[in-house]
């Protein structure tokens, strides 16, 4: 460089020129007060940062977490809708969940009963019993139901409207019933069923549960639910029929419902006879009250189990339709329905012992039967709405119904058990056989039988109903 310095004396040189730079800049300061708060202040802050992003991660880890459990929660939920047949998951031609009221709902399930589409628990009739009974109070249910008459049959608009105790002159449901005129019209106007029209007359309570439930028609789709389960258990086609279980599974009417299934539909005693649909109901329902159900024995229960032990013992022997007339088969069913008709669950001997009431009234003789006689058939007196047999028969065929009732239900006293036993072996088992031989198909038999003789089949057929119970596995 110039003057040929070497790099050690040009460095030297440069720190003498700069020397008083370093100084001023290497100087060290003294701390003040000032600096001291200050470090202080950022520390603090420092300190709060840290906190607040700490926090602020913990919040976010919790979030995601209970985000993620509900993404984990929809998911399952969505796998087992779309499992679920019936649903628009499943089906992707099924419109999507609706958001219908339940009131609508409610309706749009009676209909499917009605129409067979459909059967429901117990806890779901009560349920719908609970809705539909407070119907009454839907400001809108003419409207809900008028214009939807190409949803709703009208069984469902006559039964929802009956139940819901809604006045039956509006003209949207006149219009959907093509009826015009009072309610009265509506109630008898004809609805498409296989199930003919019970004409009630409004306000009728002919049944019920828990307490009674007015009806205009038998065609009740809870009526109609317990008649097809009945068939479903094979009632009438077995003779080991569990009546304890078909009991638990309707409203507490076993004994109304089995009369109504043989009476109407396996034997048809009902529309051959032209009986009184109304009336048959009240007096079913007037007989199953009259059944104590703090009996253990002597309930409601016994007289459906007997009711339908003895309907399936004539009609699958055939005795029914090929030896018995119509009214004989009445006869029969009656006395099974009434033979232990108010029961007071002990024994003829106890009431003679104890001198009942009862039994001085009788003269000790059958008299627990002969209550149940005078009380059942006390119920089919000229006038009464449940006599009905009323302008159905002729004198001489409601003096033979009657006294061949109070035969066959007299026969029930154990009492009579060997005397009956003896004089069918003699008389019914020894005519050719008798009951022994399967009748050819359509082929009727009643002439080979005196009348005596048929009432003793009758006899056999109910004591076998009465006390086959013991044979059941």
């Amino acid at each position: 460089g110039p003057g040929n310095l070497t790099v050690e004396q040009a460095a030297c040189e440069w720190l003498r020129n700069t020397s008083d730079e370093w100084e001023s800049w290497l100087q060290i300061t003294p701390p003040t007060e000032s600096n001291t708060s200050s470090k202080r202040e950022n520390a603090e802050l420092l300190r709060a940062v840290i906190l607040s992003a700490a926090l602020l991660a913990v919040f976010c880890s919790l979030l995601g977490a209970a985000l993620f459990a509900l993404w984990k929660r929809n998911k399952r939920l969505t796998k087992r809708l779309g499992e679920t047949p019936g649903t628009s998951l499943s089906n992707p031609l099924r419109p999507p969940l609706d958001l219908e009221s339940p009131l609508n709902k409610a309706i749009m399930t009676i209909d499917d009963i009605l129409q067979g589409k459909r059967t429901v628990s117990n806890k779901e009739l009560k349920l719908l019993k609970t809705l539909l009974s407070t119907a009454g109070n839907e400001p809108d249910l003419h409207q809900l139901l008028g214009p939807k008459d190409s949803y709703y049959s009208k069984d469902a608009i006559k039964f929802i409207m009956n139940m819901s105790g809604q006045p039956r002159t509006s003209h949207s449901i006149s219009s959907n019933l093509n009826i015009t005129g009072s309610s009265a019209d509506i109630l008898s106007a004809t609805a498409s069923s296989e199930m003919p029209v019970i004409d009630l007359q409004r306000g009728a309570q002919v049944w019920g549960f828990e307490g009674m439930l007015p009806l205009d028609e038998l065609r009740s789709p809870f009526v109609l639910q317990d008649l097809r389960r009945a068939e479903e258990m094979d009632m009438g086609e077995i003779f080991t029929f569990n009546t304890i279980q078909f009991s638990t599974q309707n409203f507490g009417k076993p004994l109304v419902i089995t009369a109504m299934f043989f009476m109407r539909t396996q034997m048809g005693l009902v529309q051959k006879l032209g009986l009184h649909e109304e009336k048959l109901v009240a007096f079913l329902e007037a007989v199953e009250r009259g059944y104590s159900r703090v009996n253990p024995y002597h309930n409601n229960i016994h007289a459906a189990d007997v009711t339908q032990r003895f309907a399936t013992v004539i009609t699958r022997s055939e005795l029914e339709s090929a030896v018995l007339g119509d009214l004989e088969v009445l006869a029969g069913m009656i006395a099974a329905i009434l033979h232990d008709f108010h029961h007071p669950g002990t024994t003829n001997n106890y009431q003679v012992q104890t001198k009942s009431p009862v039994a001085k009234q009788f003269n000790d003789q059958h008299v627990l039967e002969n209550q149940s006689l005078v009380l059942g058939l006390e119920l089919l007196e000229p006038g009464r709405n449940t006599n009905f047999l009323e302008g159905r028969l002729t004198k001489e065929e409601e003096g033979s119904l009657r006294s061949n009732v109070i035969a066959l239900v007299l026969g029930t006293d154990m009492l009579e058990h060997f005397n009956i036993l003896s004089n069918f072996k003699a008389k019914v088992m020894s005519k050719n056989k008798g009951c022994a031989a399967s009748p050819s198909p359509g082929v009727k038999r009643t002439q080979e039988f005196t009348s005596e003789e048929r009432v003793l089949i009758l006899k056999m057929a109910l004591k076998c109903a009465d006390i086959g119970h013991v044979t059941l596995p």
